[in-house]
């Protein structure tokens, strides 16, 4: 019975990459899927968890950001999303538990990899099939891929970390057939493809700095054939940045409104330095900041958003939902998985060497580091490099 609920839960941890793709309901029911199996292995055989957490202190930290969350939302009273939407982030640091402890007792790169693998395939043939029919294979129509909304987000989120990932897989795995490799590589050219399709700037910039570090380090390790094919890889990203998204790059009309988010962020976060708003209620307090004359806009007069659901950037995100408190818990998250990443690049793993960066090009400007997705991502990443050394997809 346990190694029946073993095999299902590697294969749910697979599919959270396919069920962001796919939408919130399918990577949400893929996450409970695996934090029940964890919960009744627990149950089944009567073992004790905390021994291994204590050996784990990425685990550990991320219970951390987690308790800070769960003590803003708890001082500051629910906000339009309710308490629970604070709560339940606690899925994210369980799945890790699960996850991570399962790969001690069994191979789970490569399982985990062929699962971020098929993910990039079904963005792209969802992404062609709504632009040639109008609509995905499960119905959404074209707009959601092309107005930075719904599976463009989505997709946009996960790209930046899965092209540098599919790279290194392809160039430093060991054993890889040369069909393999190319195939890789072409997944790799899929992924960037899919973030320069979302013409979202944070993940095209992000996705070619992970490129760009990805082939850089492999440069450096290597003076042979699979440099050259680096090379060639980054050499026509750039030229897709150029050909496709130019005059996208040079609009900066959203700075302003942008820069005017981070004013009121800011206000919000000095109302409470040490918690912040609690993130469920950060949009509440956005609108009630910016309604007043409390904040003056740095650009002068104008139309500013008068409603966010997030600070469109990582660090002022964390300091006005969770304070100084959230902003350090993320930091020790950070801080240890970057250590671990950069000690642990090696072989099929070379593409996580990438990961910190990807996160701090993304946290300029970008994404909100407490949306479900946005978590999930983290999360199934942290995964892959917290698994073994040893444990390497072939």
């Amino acid at each position: 019975m346990a190694d029946a609920c073993d095999r299902v839960c590697a294969c749910a941890a697979a599919f959270v990459p396919v069920g962001i793709v796919l939408g919130n309901v399918v990577f949400e029911t893929a996450l409970a899927l695996v934090c029940l199996l964890y919960f009744f292995r627990l149950a089944l055989l009567r073992e004790n968890p905390l021994p291994f957490l204590k050996t784990q202190p990425v685990i550990l930290a991320w219970f951390g950001w987690f308790a800070v969350a769960a003590v803003s939302v708890v001082a500051n009273g629910a906000g339009s999303k309710g308490l629970g939407h604070d709560l339940v982030l606690v899925r994210f640091p369980l799945f890790l538990a699960a996850v991570v402890s399962l790969g001690q007792r069994r191979p789970l790169f490569s399982t985990l990899s062929r699962g971020l693998a098929a993910a990039v395939a079904a963005a792209a043939i969802n992404t062609a099939s709504a632009y040639l029919l109008g609509w995905d294979l499960v119905g959404h129509s074209l707009e959601r891929y092309i107005y930075k909304l719904q599976e463009a987000n989505r997709i946009a989120s996960l790209m930046p970390y899965a092209a540098p990932f599919l790279m290194g897989w392809a160039l430093g795995g060991k054993n890889l057939s040369q069909n393999k490799r190319i195939a890789l590589l072409a997944l790799c050219a899929l992924a960037f493809g899919q973030a320069l399709q979302t013409r979202i700037r944070t993940s095209i910039l992000g996705a070619a700095a992970g490129l760009a570090t990805v082939g850089s380090l492999l440069a450096w390790r290597r003076r042979k054939a699979p440099v050259a094919a680096a090379a060639v890889l980054l050499c026509v990203a750039a030229a897709g940045v150029l050909f496709f998204v130019g005059d996208n790059f040079r609009d900066l009309g959203s700075l302003r409104d942008r820069v005017y988010m981070w004013q009121v962020s800011v206000r919000i976060w000095q109302d409470n330095p040490l918690l912040g708003s609690g993130v469920s209620s950060f949009r509440n307090c956005y609108e009630a900041v910016a309604a007043t004359a409390r904040v003056k806009p740095l650009f002068g007069p104008g139309t500013y958003s008068q409603s966010a659901y997030h600070a469109h950037s990582l660090p002022v995100m964390l300091l006005a939902a969770t304070g100084a408190a959230g902003l350090l818990a993320f930091a020790l998250v950070y801080y240890l998985l970057a250590k671990r990443a950069f000690t642990t690049a090696r072989g099929a793993r070379a593409g996580l060497f990438s990961f910190p960066l990807v996160v701090a090009s993304l946290g300029v400007t970008g994404f909100n580091p407490y949306s479900s997705c946005y978590q999930a991502i983290l999360a199934f990443f942290t995964v892959l490099i917290l698994l073994p050394e040893q444990d390497c997809a072939a």
